[in-house]
């Protein structure tokens, strides 16, 4: 069995790359079709946001697994929602496929400064996050691990990206997210 075939076997998947490429392509363009079938709902709740996880990247190319040098996956395709609970915290959840092709679940808080400018928003701060699926990877976390990320989102109140950036460990990462908040379109 090739080293591929080991990796798609252990990823659960049963199509070639491109196969899966494009999967994660049709399943975006779903979700941005539905947001505007959601919106009417978002509107009634308050400030939700409805968040597309989707790119990070890597201090280093590759992680050591048993001895194998695998890829960071740094097209890690996810969704989530936010809720706005005041100025300053904002309540978030989701999931996504982390860096070592696992499911991950995460949950927490985006503490914030938001500035503004017209239409335009930028806000600096921190996540406090809780997350899974890194217990049987190299990282060898807790089932569910605490993290703390720091970032900054911007962009018009109808759509923002989100960066963060961890800068401890052995290896730094980069996110990558778009938030879209339907009640503002």
């Amino acid at each position: 069995m090739s080293r591929d075939q080991r990796v798609a076997r252990q990823r659960g998947a049963s199509m070639p790359g491109a196969g899966r490429l494009v999967v994660k392509r049709f399943s975006v363009l779903l979700v941005l079709w539905w947001l505007p079938c959601v919106s009417v709902f978002a509107m009634q709740t308050g400030e939700w946001s409805i968040d597309l996880n989707g790119l990070s990247w890597h201090s280093e190319d590759r992680y050591n697994d048993d001895g194998e040098k695998r890829r960071y996956n740094e097209g890690n395709a996810g969704l989530g929602g936010s809720y706005a609970w005041n100025d300053w915290i904002d309540i978030k959840a989701g999931f996504f496929e982390n860096s070592y092709y696992k499911n991950s679940l995460y949950g927490g808080a985006f503490l914030h400064r938001d500035f503004h400018s017209g239409a335009w928003t930028f806000a600096p701060g921190v996540s406090l996050l809780l997350v899974s699926g890194y217990d049987d990877t190299p990282q060898d976390a807790p089932v569910v691990a605490p993290i703390l990320v720091p970032g900054v989102v911007f962009g018009p109140r109808a759509m923002k990206i989100s960066l963060g950036f961890v800068p401890v460990g052995s290896v730094k990462f980069a996110t990558l997210q778009l938030q879209f908040l339907p009640a503002n379109w």
